[in-house]
């Protein structure tokens, strides 16, 4: 890949072809060189034997007053005092690594070359520090998964007890309604019923009255 993003440094700009770590930094990934992660976390190693802390410092490590670094205390002198600035705060290029010519030692007689101690202490301790800082971002993603598993389960759980109410709400007016269709129907019924009741005795009353006047028709005749 030949994005410069893959190569080069995202904090100063340096490019190191494949001697980028993998950091999250203030909840955001990103890629830095050596000199950079090292510089951008002074307390996840001691400045005097570059040895990183994987958990918590120790509990008896000497803290800088500049950059709050925790050193071992075999790893300092006995005279060093609260006020003292730690190793990298003394040397601040003590942790610049540089991938150039100078820090490669070179074997004539098959061809090989490795990198000098210095050089590969800074790298390798910048390289322990992204382990560390992916494990721990690792970790916190799994975890905001899970939450978030729980909190989609939850509202769905939610979801569904508020699709019953209103199938059961709307059951309900359902009833209501067939309830007084059915009311006025009979009311219908009822009123039609009567009104034939009347209209058959008047029928009734009109059939007499005929045949009262055709009796009386007879006899005049």
């Amino acid at each position: 890949m030949n994005d410069d993003s893959t190569t080069t440094c995202n904090q100063c700009n340096l490019t190191h072809p494949k001697i980028l770590h993998h950091i999250r930094l203030n909840a955001t990934f990103r890629r830095l060189c050596t000199t950079c992660v090292l510089r951008l976390h002074p307390n996840h190693f001691c400045p005097s034997c570059l040895t990183v802390y994987h958990r918590s410092p120790p509990e008896n490590a000497i803290v800088c007053f500049k950059c709050h670094s925790f050193s071992y205390r075999a790893c300092v002198s006995p005279s060093v005092t609260v006020r003292t600035p730690c190793a990298t705060c003394l040397n601040p290029n003590g942790v610049v690594f540089t991938p150039r010519s100078s820090n490669w030692i070179y074997n004539s007689n098959n061809g090989s070359r490795r990198i000098d101690l210095a050089a590969a202490r800074l790298l390798v301790a910048a390289a322990e520090i992204s382990t560390v800082s992916m494990s721990r971002a690792e970790a916190a993603a799994v975890k905001e998964a899970e939450w978030r598993a729980k909190e989609a389960s939850e509202w769905g759980k939610k979801a569904k007890e508020a699709v019953i109410h209103v199938v059961k709400v709307m059951e309900i007016e359902k009833k209501k309604r067939d309830d007084e269709c059915e009311c006025e129907c009979s009311v219908v019924v009822d009123d039609v019923g009567s009104n034939s009741s009347f209209v058959g005795i008047g029928s009734s009353v009109g059939s007499v009255e005929a045949f009262e006047a055709l009796k009386l028709a007879g006899e005049s005749g």
